[in-house]
């Protein structure tokens, strides 16, 4: 576990130790099926996964190897003649399913906290015991952190569902998929602490406005109104980014915007690449304005 906890906060860890824990076990101790010997497995199996070095074809044995002999003390029922056959069965058969490289952290938790046996008698990690393990202040607490997460995600979609797209009229574009929910979601499940709401509401926005020009130029517009966004986008991109952002945006959209869904996503664009903006210079103290800008061209 130590192995594991320190490759996933950066320390350059070799992995020499860790193949050293298996010699001589895979025969004797790890056949036996004991329950902590299946812990030793699970854990040995979730470590041999972080590998970042090219030449780590010892992990990749060894993850090989646990991995398969938890399916078979899964699925021979071996797990299951435990008395905490539950506990153990749920956090191997997760394991299996969902590798590290495909898991998303807090579905990961949730999963950790459904499992979380805080009334054990018997621990399923490694043979080390500490008094820390098993204690229901760690469940209250992960329990309370989910929720406090789950709530912040809720206010930010209803934000930008309810307030954000309604100001800024996009479900008047009949023609766009409507994907608030999806772009939203595909930022919090990486980007899930609840300081990094700016980061969460900025992906989300840039994703929205991303489906509804894609929908626009491949249903929406005419070729009239897609030259004349491409235009009104150009005219901004040749502006210095050492301007104010007031000088930057040298477009009256109730004259030169075609028609009304150009204006719609013009000024979306307008509203959206300004509030990241600012709020990037508050941060950076330097403009990347046009950076923005140049992304959406």
């Amino acid at each position: 576990m130590a192995f594991r906890i320190l490759r996933l906060n950066g320390y350059d860890v070799s992995s020499d130790p860790l193949t050293q824990i298996t010699k001589g076990k895979h025969e004797s101790s790890f056949l036996s099926g004991h329950q902590k010997e299946i812990g030793d497995a699970l854990e040995l199996c979730r470590a041999s996964q972080i590998i970042i070095f090219p030449d780590e074809s010892a992990l990749e044995k060894q993850h090989s190897w646990s991995s398969h002999f938890l399916k078979q003390k899964l699925y021979n029922c071996t797990i299951h003649a435990h008395r905490l056959d539950k506990f153990v069965s749920q956090e191997v058969d997760d394991t299996l399913k969902f590798p590290f490289h495909a898991n998303l952290d807090r579905a990961a938790n949730r999963r950790y906290i459904e499992h979380y046996n805080a009334d054990s008698t018997r621990i399923l990690k490694t043979s080390y015991c500490s008094s820390n393990i098993r204690n229901e202040d760690f469940l209250t607490l992960a329990v309370e952190d989910f929720n406090i997460c789950q709530s912040i995600h809720c206010e930010e979609l209803k934000y930008l569902e309810s307030s954000w797209v309604v100001e800024n009229r996009l479900d008047k574009l009949k023609f766009a998929r409507q994907k608030t929910a999806y772009c939203y979601f595909s930022a919090a499940a990486s980007l899930f602490s609840p300081e990094l709401s700016d980061a969460r509401i900025s992906w989300a926005k840039n994703g929205i406005l991303t489906t509804v020009v894609d929908d626009f130029f491949d249903v929406g517009g005419s070729i009239e109104e897609l030259e004349n966004l491409i235009q009104l986008v150009e005219k901004c991109v040749s502006v210095s980014p050492f301007f104010c952002l007031e000088h930057l945006w040298d477009v009256d959209v109730a004259v030169d915007c075609c028609s009304e869904h150009v204006q719609i996503i013009f000024s979306a664009l307008q509203s959206t690449i300004s509030e990241i903006g600012a709020k990037a210079f508050t941060i950076q103290g330097r403009s990347v304005t046009s950076h923005i800008i140049d992304i959406v061209r």
